[in-house]
């Protein structure tokens, strides 16, 4: 049971596409909804969602939707908050060295995969 019996408990889920919900189907619930739920069965408690979230932002674009007033109210009134950030910096990365804009980004590549390689067989 959830120790403050009979008070709103808020979650705000913050972050980009995996947050918005892309990869579900039309009627399928998203991660927040989901964790929602799980909460809710946890607790025996009702658990209001807040979600902010946009698909493809980067960290440094969640930051500053987090800092809008109204998200840092849900955010401060929040007893739990999940963040999921930071692929689209990792794409974006990805894409750079791809584009050959750094012969050394290119090296780290091959080293990851090649550690990734031999990191399968055992």
């Amino acid at each position: 049971m959830f120790p403050f019996k009979n008070e709103k408990i808020s979650y705000v889920a913050l972050g980009d596409s995996l947050t918005a919900g892309v990869g579900t189907s039309l009627f399928s619930p998203t991660f927040p909804q989901r964790y929602r739920r799980k909460l809710e069965y946890v607790w025996g408690e009702r658990v209001e969602l807040y979600t902010i979230a946009k698909s493809g932002l980067t960290v440094e674009e969640i930051a500053t939707l987090s800092s809008h007033p109204r998200s840092l109210q849900n955010l401060a009134d929040a007893e739990v908050i999940t963040i999921t950030a930071g692929g689209n910096n990792l794409i974006h990365a990805y894409e750079e060295v791809m584009k050959g804009k750094s012969d050394e980004r290119k090296k780290c590549i091959f080293t990851a995969r090649s550690i990734k390689r031999s990191s399968a067989r055992f």
